[in-house]
């Protein structure tokens, strides 16, 4: 059944604030790229194979905050439908335990 109003609301709060919170976390990202690695590439005291290494954990790392953005919409998703039997299963999570019966 839908949750009530109250404890819907917390957990609008809940997710707005995760996505904040990664929001953040990509902007401190992309800032620091910008200031601190601009030019870690030419940096002669860099070995280039190293820059390229540290290029590829920035792209993970961003990769890593949209798919946690994602798996907080899609639970928003799953709690907004869960009335209208909607609702998908979300991957890594499992349900075998509970008592949904």
């Amino acid at each position: 059944r839908k949750p009530h109003p109250a404890v819907q609301k917390e957990w609008d709060d809940r997710i707005n604030n995760i996505k904040a919170l990664i929001d953040e976390r990509k902007s401190t990202l992309d800032r620091y790229v910008k200031e601190d690695l601009s030019a870690i590439g030419t940096n002669s005291f860099v070995d280039s194979g190293l820059a390229e290494v540290v290029e590829t954990k920035i792209s993970d790392l961003r990769k890593k905050f949209e798919s946690l953005k994602l798996s907080a919409e899609k639970v928003k998703y799953n709690y907004e439908h869960i009335a209208e039997g909607k609702i998908k299963p979300l991957s890594g999570i499992s349900t075998e335990g509970s008592d949904d019966t």
